[in-house]
């Protein structure tokens, strides 16, 4: 119902009032609207059956309010409520069943980095021995140089063999160590992720235990309810429930962006953890 068309209905109250809002910013102080004391009328909109509270002052809208019945706005605002509780559901299992994905990738992360740390210590053990094995070799070639003049052409070139082999050692147990560091480096990062798994499961717990209060939260409404380009009330019935809808969306938010992060830092170190097994492939193949 348009301003215009009051005119045509007479008003079933009329009355001087002054005219307040709740300050927008701060929604706990008043705005006055009215310089003083205005003329307000009540009429009744038996189309959308809502009644309009209207304040025209020198030809200028004051105020233009619709106040709506318990049960209409009551059964609006549960609708919506009821609605956003279904969609959370779903995300909430959508993200329990994510949870559990990154709980096993995890757990296959570390199980991979375990057995790379122990094959890291294997080839360790296999170095030293080829170390000891061509230091063994070197003071045979050695000794026979010295014992006998005629085959020395030979002792030098097998020298120079074992001195090829045992410098190839060196930079394999180098590669060996740079492999450690770094396997090292990431079973400190896997504890650092598995705390972040921990926060994630956390906030999913706060999650859900959310949308079961939600669930049997029901918001009263003993008063009516004002909503238009101006609100005579500080706290509405209505704003229980936006408050409720408000802490949900922000709980979906948040726990997106975690869950998010989180996927995309397993999948870096998923990445990270191939290539380290491909360098310790590549070096096991040069030995």
């Amino acid at each position: 119902m348009h301003l215009e068309e009051m005119g045509e209905q007479h008003p079933l109250f009329t009355c001087k009032a002054h005219i307040f809002q709740v300050d927008s910013e701060t929604r706990k102080s008043w705005v006055q609207l009215s310089i003083g004391a205005v003329n307000v009328q009540i009429f009744h909109d038996s189309v959308k059956n809502i009644y309009r509270i209207l304040s025209i002052e020198n030809s200028q809208s004051e105020a233009d309010w619709s106040v709506y019945s318990n049960d209409e706005q009551l059964k609006y605002e549960n609708d919506s409520l009821k609605l956003a509780l279904t969609q959370s559901s779903q995300n909430a299992k959508q993200w329990q069943n994510d949870l559990e994905t990154l709980r096993n990738n995890n757990v296959k992360l570390t199980t991979a980095l375990q057995e790379s740390h122990s094959n890291v210590e294997e080839w360790k053990r296999q170095l030293q021995f080829y170390r000891d094995e061509c230091s063994r070799l070197r003071l045979m070639v050695a000794n026979h140089t010295v014992g006998s003049t005629s085959s020395g052409h030979n002792a030098q070139e097998l020298k120079s063999l074992l001195d090829a082999a045992d410098q190839r050692n060196k930079e394999q147990e180098q590669k060996m160590f740079a492999l450690e560091n770094q396997v090292q480096k990431y079973m400190s990062q896997i504890g650092t992720l598995q705390s972040r798994l921990s926060s994630v499961e956390s906030n999913n717990y706060s999650l859900n235990t959310e949308l079961k209060l939600l669930h049997r939260q029901t918001p009263q409404r003993d008063n009516v309810v004002i909503s238009g380009t101006s609100r005579s009330r500080p706290m509405s019935p209505g704003n229980n429930v936006n408050n409720h809808r408000h802490k949900l969306v922000s709980m979906n938010e948040l726990f997106i962006t975690k869950s998010q992060d989180f996927h995309d830092t397993i999948q870096a170190k998923s990445q990270d953890l191939q290539r380290l097994c491909q360098q310790i492939s590549q070096s096991v193949a040069e030995l």
